[in-house]
């Protein structure tokens, strides 16, 4: 994949975040369980008109990754959990099944990370990653983000389970690498 961009969600992404969710299922769930049996394409519309109504407040920023060339759909990526008084956010990115291990995730996360870093004004950026999705814990520490801690039973999927997490962390005074 030669050029990737990200850019914010907009509902005529909807069909095409759809299908890419579809084709993601089976080898994503439950390590993400929000991309589940049953996910619908109001889901998708849904998970859009969110992010517009979020990024509006200025309390999460949703993009859709994509071939800046042939315009498509490779993933999403996230900054949720804005907290403008401490200067922090989480980060999180989906890539989907047919793209996966080619370096898009690390792309995708820096992209988010310097939009993060220069337009919203962050200082600290953390991805929550359960102990258990060792693609995601190497994207992390492909990007130089620092390992800071495990955190006993942190994330609930609705599939009815908690899960460890590693907490990781990019500093803006670190710059991403």
């Amino acid at each position: 994949m030669s050029n990737i961009a990200i850019k914010f969600s907009e509902l005529a992404d909807t069909e095409a975040l759809f299908e890419m969710v579809q084709e993601s299922i089976e080898s994503t769930y439950p390590v993400q369980g929000w991309c589940r049996p049953g996910y619908t394409i109001e889901d998708a519309r849904g998970w859009i008109e969110h992010g517009q109504v979020a990024r509006e407040k200025g309390s999460e920023y949703h993009f859709v990754v994509y071939d800046a060339d042939s315009k498509r759909l490779l993933g999403t990526t996230s900054i949720i959990r804005v907290d403008q008084a401490n200067r922090l956010a989480q980060t999180g990115y989906f890539i989907r099944e047919s793209e996966r291990g080619k370096g898009l995730a690390g792309t995708a996360c820096l992209l988010t990370v310097e939009y993060a870093f220069r337009e919203i004004k962050l200082h600290r950026l953390e991805l929550l990653i359960a102990t258990h999705n060792t693609n995601s814990l190497r994207v992390a520490e492909k990007i130089g983000a620092e390992r800071e801690g495990l955190l006993k039973q942190r994330i609930y999927w609705d599939n009815g389970i908690f899960h460890d997490a590693y907490l990781y962390a990019l500093l803006h005074a670190d710059g991403a690498k």
